[in-house]
């Protein structure tokens, strides 16, 4: 799922007039950074005079200025006149900034956070029964269901908001909404609809004069055209987006590249497709747009493949794989750990308050008991009341019994998830903070001392820092898996699948670590071995697995994958020449809250957690990991997934 769906196409009418078109970019950016000095110029020293308002507009001018070529500074600018309208109790313009601040965040792809900002705005609007914004935030609310590909969901809110549009004659929103359900509509391959209401858009747009628009509009145009296989007239509305001189918006400027170089793949124009893709990207890079980033990588890998440039097509897919690994970035993952700490501290206090009202009523339980049978006493029953005062006592003895049953079991729940969570930070404060601070440490002695070092000396620290950031990013990488999986984040998709290609595609990931070792990898596992089971996880897990025995495996040394077939399973092995693994650390291998360090022949780190991801996700599809090692010799690490669907 994109960031706004409509998938980059390419074209042929769009390959003479470049030099034109890159003069007007540039005259768009020229007059783009003017508007911002301008408007900054106002603020620093005109500012002290404007009424409260005024500030507030001008902020917002400001941030909308910067909103497409430098989102941070948008958001700095739309947070500054939130607070400020918050201040003079301007509840409108606060609520409009904070959906502006959700606008900036969806467009680098931080959908956590743009969420967030969505919902706080449209509960604001609804407080205050602000009809436009409510209409906005449904608007809004929509873009994030079909970002996370519910999009029924996605039509229901953009429908609602579109009825609210039509209620208030708000032609300019309605005809955004339009836009937003002809995306929604394409993601679902529905390209009659998708191309109704976009050409609806089109012409509301021109009738209002809304030029502004129009490049968003004329790309999601031609990207439904393109799935149509209607390259040409793709390729014409693309290439409209780059003719608008007036054009300051890079994030649509780099969406048309990408659109053209596609469609001049399909047309098998690699070549064409290249050059636009470059372009592309480096809009991309410069405007840190992940999305566009993921899309452009992975265009250009397979032109380049198509031209049997398999060089430049591996650097490509590598770069393709990142961006896919990284596009939930820290920020959202940072986002989605905070609320989940939030609503566990939620149970542990709903759990002391349970606890303490339960000691309450068994305390009130008491007092009424003396007190009935001080009354029974005066009322001469004593051996009768006696009786039955002992078979109430032992009734609440057992009910209070199992109550402390329940709650002792419920406090080693509570530990347990404690110590999973100590033990998680544990891992980021200090096996993630280690490769952090290494790089740190290095580009301060390049910094300050790059005049005494040679270019041998140089190569040697790149090197370096490149190994440390790898293993930093492997490392980050598990915690995020590891993290999604403990807050039930982590989706099973179990689908039929070729194991082999699986287990290639991660033999590449580690074969320059395994080519700087010496190392040889074999693939044992025939080419026709199916599994049913969910693709990234299986990847994961291989490239864990194959992670590990190069990174424990001395120079020359071999790794070996095989494989056999049991009646509805198969079992994949990975066996390694390496240092192997003593009988005290094997029983720590799968447990996270035993601390279990140990270095590579190269001395590469780790932290454990990678072998912790592999369990929970073998398990997780219906399979179990074992391992066996003799220590000096090698380990074998063994693994079962299905080979069909257990339920046909």
């Amino acid at each position: 799922m994109d960031h706004r769906v409509v998938v980059p196409a390419l074209m042929k009418s769009c390959k003479k007039p470049v030099i034109g078109l890159i003069f007007f970019f540039l005259l768009s950016v020229l007059q783009g950074q003017q508007l911002k000095d301008s408007l900054l110029n106002v603020w620093h020293n005109k500012s002290p005079l404007f009424e409260a308002a005024e500030k507030v507009d001008l902020l917002e001018d400001i941030g909308l200025a910067y909103k497409y070529s430098q989102p941070d500074s948008a958001c700095y600018y739309f947070g500054l006149g939130a607070e400020l309208a918050k201040e003079h109790q301007l509840y409108v313009e606060e609520a409009n900034l904070i959906s502006r601040m959700g606008g900036t965040k969806y467009i680098l792809g931080d959908y956590g956070f743009s969420l967030e900002y969505f919902s706080t705005a449209l509960e604001k609007h609804l407080n205050i029964k602000n009809n436009r914004g409510i209409a906005i935030g449904y608007n809004n609310i929509g873009l994030i269901y079909n970002v996370q590909n519910e999009h029924q969901k996605a039509i229901d809110f953009h429908k609602r908001s579109v009825a609210i549009c039509l209620d208030i004659k708000d032609t300019l929103l309605l005809s955004r909404n339009y836009s937003n359900l002809a995306i929604t509509y394409n993601d679902l391959r529905r390209t009659d609809s998708a191309l109704f209401f976009v050409n609806q858009a089109i012409n509301l747009s021109g009738i209002i004069g809304e030029e502004g628009e129009f490049p968003l509009l004329f790309n999601l145009k031609g990207d439904i055209l393109h799935k149509r296989g209607e390259y040409q007239l793709a390729e014409l509305f693309y290439t409209k987006v780059l003719s608008l001189g007036h054009l300051n918006n890079k994030w649509e400027y780099c969406y048309a590249l990408a659109g053209l170089s596609l469609v001049n793949q399909s047309e098998k124009h690699y070549q064409e497709s290249i050059r636009y893709g470059i372009r592309a990207f480096d809009i991309a890079k410069e405007i840190r747009a992940k999305w566009d980033l993921q899309n452009i990588t992975k265009i250009l890998a397979e032109s380049y493949a198509s031209l049997n440039d398999f060089e430049n097509a591996y650097h490509y897919q590598s770069l393709f794989k990142n961006y896919s690994d990284s596009i939930y970035n820290e920020e959202k993952e940072r986002t989605i750990a905070y609320f989940h700490l939030k609503r566990k501290a939620a149970e542990n206090e709903k759990l002391s308050t349970d606890i303490k009202i339960q000691q309450q009523k068994i305390k009130t339980k008491n007092i009424l008991l003396v007190s009935f049978i001080a009354g029974i006493i005066l009322l001469a029953f004593v051996i009768v009341l006696l009786f039955r005062k002992n078979a109430l006592k032992t009734s609440l003895n057992e009910a209070l019994r199992r109550k402390n049953v329940e709650i002792d079991k419920k406090n080693k729940s509570l530990e347990q998830l404690n110590a999973t969570k100590d033990t998680f930070f544990r891992i980021i404060a200090h096996d993630l903070k280690g490769p952090l601070g290494v790089m740190i440490s290095f580009t301060d002695l390049l910094k300050e001392n790059l005049q005494d070092f040679n270019n041998e000396e140089i190569l040697e620290f790149i090197k370096k820092l490149h190994n440390t950031s790898t293993e930093g990013f492997k490392l980050l990488e598990n915690l995020l898996d590891w993290a999604r999986s403990q807050s039930g984040k982590l989706v099973y998709e179990p689908k039929s699948m070729n194991l082999s290609s699986v287990i290639e595609e991660n033999i590449l990931l580690v074969a320059h670590n395994a080519r700087e070792k010496k190392i040889n990898i074999n693939n044992n596992i025939s080419k026709d071995a199916v599994a049913f089971a969910d693709k990234n996880m299986t990847s994961t897990i291989m490239r864990n697995l194959l992670s590990n025995a190069v990174k424990f495996t001395p120079e020359n040394g071999s790794v070996n994958i095989n494989a056999t077939s049991g009646e509805n399973n198969i079992n994949i092995c990975v066996t390694d020449t390496g240092v192997g693994i003593n009988a005290e650390d094997m029983d720590k291998l799968f447990l996270i809250e035993k601390k279990h360090h140990t270095k590579g022949t190269l001395n590469e780190k780790g932290s454990g957690i990678g072998l912790i991801l592999c369990k929970e996700m073998v398990e997780k599809q219906g399979g179990s990991i074992s391992c066996e090692s003799t220590e000096g010799k090698g380990t074998t690490f063994c693994f079962s997934l299905l080979t069909s669907d257990p339920e046909q």
